[in-house]
């Protein structure tokens, strides 16, 4: 989700130089941000150093919206009561209050060792002498890599319309032909997703031949080179493909390019800094003691062999981060929008109050226990979902070998006394606590704009609003299928020769009706009525749709062996597609407007939300406290001819 970052404040009192952001009631300072940062995972907090301005903006409009919706709970405006928290919830934990924040029964056990454990593993590591990357060491990771991951790839908004040979129809003669005519029907103005979806034999017909967004290197090279050369909007010449024929259209470009040295180096440093703390934890599990007793650690075949037994959950299982949101983002989305909240994809799907979904539909022996960290047999099954069965069986493992991590660093921290440090339990708890105040945002948030989602979706309904318009710039998306008037005359393979059904074929084709032709002839009629372009493959063979398709109107087919039988078809009528009313159309345009915008309409509502408390951030502040303004000096004067 991307984070609009306010300009800084116009009027005529300049805030304090401590303060971040001010909203209607209230301020947010350096103090109160650096308290979120400290709460993200360690991951988040090194990728907020590549951009800290806009890592700062984010955090404090969350910190605002938090704010006001605890207030609004706090008035009985919420409908949860038991949400509200009061003011000194949000303010710092002092030293006044950190010795009373020592009790962690009440909060999840798992949570608490993982983050035990993160916390003994810095103090570990912190005993290191390791040194910081330095730019040589930087600049040759960015040289190893810039042509693989630092270059952006070419990528086109790619569509295909394929039509099969028929053997005994011409063959690729006849298939060019029939993409020629489509293409310059295309040329003219006919919509491709139009032309696709009537002629199209590609499982991507009913999506207007959409493929998607195609990155360079992905495609075979004889397609690539087609593909890439084309300009938006444009379709391409006939491409002869196995088995028949492809037009390709390209509705959008993204041309190469790459990112400079001075664009990652921060980026590329934490990492090699993490790669270095990986492989030490990695050494340093290695060293370690048998587990406790009543432990249960599973070696990697075991584990491995696990993962390819393991069938992915159903997605409607799954529930929406924040506990139940009414709000349907696509997958890339929900992962964005865990980031924002400073949630990981595994916390994400925590029910609130801390008890995991993943523990509650455990009903099997763990496979993994290590005092409080334990791993089911489902838990691993729901991690696994979304992963291809080829990667299953590495993803299992990695995953696997991260709580078993975590697990032996929370018991060396028990044995050792650390996890019992007075500090150590207040830095937990105020860690934990940061997430649930998260989660609960989260939830919040949802709700918010599941209602502004409906209230739009309302006044489409009415006819205004976005929705209204949504469908008007898409209305030849929502247009009838092309449908088909046949009448077809079956009869057994020997019962009749090929000649004389190609005679009866002509004598249809110029004018006469296939009932009256065949009347003497050893076979049925068969009425299939209108069909759909949907219904066709479900009621003729493949190749007697091919042979339908290809009809430019009314015709017959010409002799067809299929199955024992021969048949000849005719198309009666050949209905083009129209569009459809809104009152038709209203579900379907429902529907997508959901999915296509509720990204969209989540920074929509925050702004609203937003801008109804008077927000603003201080950009000044931030750049002059945190010396911003000297660093891109610096930066400029280091770049070539600065």
């Amino acid at each position: 989700m991307g984070v609009a970052v306010l300009p800084a404040s116009n009027g005529c009192s300049r805030p304090a130089p401590e303060v971040v952001a001010s909203y209607r009631g209230g301020e947010i300072t350096f103090a109160d941000v650096e308290r979120e940062l400290q709460g993200l995972p360690e991951a988040q907090r090194l990728r907020a150093d590549l951009d800290v301005l806009e890592t700062y903006g984010q955090l404090s409009r969350q910190i605002a919206l938090e704010r006001h919706f605890e207030s609004r709970a706090a008035e009985g405006v919420g409908d949860d009561e038991d949400s509200a928290t009061t003011s000194a919830e949000v303010a710092p934990v002092t030293a006044a209050n950190e010795l009373e924040a020592t009790r962690l029964a009440d909060l999840p056990p798992r949570r608490v060792a993982q983050e035990i454990a993160r916390l003994y593993a810095a103090e570990l590591l912190a005993g290191e002498t390791a040194p910081v990357p330095g730019d040589e060491e930087v600049a040759q990771r960015y040289e190893q890599q810039r042509d693989t991951r630092f270059a952006q790839r070419g990528r086109v908004l790619l569509s295909t319309l394929l039509v099969r040979d028929v053997a005994d129809e011409g063959g690729w003669e006849r298939t060019r032909e029939l993409l020629e005519q489509l293409r310059a029907s295309a040329a003219a103005g006919e919509p491709f997703t139009t032309l696709a979806r009537t002629y199209s034999e590609s499982e991507t017909a009913p999506l207007g031949g959409e493929v998607g967004w195609i990155d360079r290197g992905t495609l075979p090279p004889e397609l690539e080179e087609i593909a890439f050369a084309l300009a938006e909007g444009e379709v391409s010449q006939p491409i002869r493909v196995a088995g028949g024929g492809m037009l390709l259209h390209v509705a959008q470009r993204v041309e190469d390019a790459v990112f400079p040295l001075s664009q990652v180096a921060a980026q590329i440093r934490a990492e090699l800094i993490q790669e270095r703390r990986d492989e030490w934890i990695e050494q340093w599990v290695e060293r370690q003691e048998a587990p406790p007793e009543g432990s249960i650690v599973w070696a990697r075949p075991e584990v491995e062999a696990l993962a390819g037994e393991l069938a992915p959950l159903d997605q409607a299982t799954i529930p929406a981060a924040g506990g139940g949101s009414p709000v349907e983002l696509e997958p890339d989305q929900e992962h964005d929008a865990a980031e924002v909240f400073g949630l990981s994809e595994a916390q994400a799907y925590d029910e609130p109050g801390g008890g995991s979904a993943d523990a509650q539909l455990s009903v099997s022996p763990p496979i993994l226990r290590l005092g409080d960290v334990t791993l089911s047999r489902e838990e691993l099954e729901r991690r696994l979902r979304r992963v291809p069965q080829g990667l299953r069986a590495a993803a299992a493992w990695r995953h696997y070998r991260e709580l078993q991590t975590s697990g032996l660093l929370a018991v060396a921290a028990e044995r050792s006394g650390f996890a019992d440090r007075p500090e150590v339990v207040s830095r937990v708890r105020r860690r934990l606590e940061a997430e649930e105040r998260r989660r609960r945002f989260a939830s919040e948030l949802s709700g918010e704009v599941g209602l502004e989602l409906d209230r739009l979706l309302v006044e489409g309904d009415a006819g205004r609003g976005p929705v209204r318009e949504f469908f008007e710039q898409r209305r030849d998306e929502y247009r009838s299928e092309t449908s088909f008037d046949l009448i077809a005359f079956r009869a057994p393979d020997g019962g009749v020769s090929l000649a004389r059904l190609e005679s009866l074929r002509r004598r249809v084709a110029s004018g006469e009706q296939l009932p009256e032709v065949v009347g003497a002839l050893d076979g049925e009629l068969v009425e299939l009525g209108v069909l759909r372009f949907s219904e066709l493959r479900g009621a003729l063979d493949p190749k007697a749709v091919r042979h339908v398709l290809q009809m430019a109107s009314v015709g017959v087919t010409p002799p067809l062996r299929i199955d024992g039988s021969l048949w000849l078809i005719q198309v009666l009528e050949r209905r083009a597609p129209e569009p459809r009313s809104w009152e038709d159309a209203r579900e379907a345009v429902r529907r997508d407007y959901r999915r296509m915008r509720s990204g969209e309409l989540l920074t929509r509502t925050t702004d609203r939300l937003l801008d109804g408390i008077d927000f603003e951030f201080h950009a000044d502040n931030v750049r002059q406290q945190l010396g911003l303004d000297a660093v891109a000096e610096a930066e400029a004067d280091a770049e070539p001819g600065g």
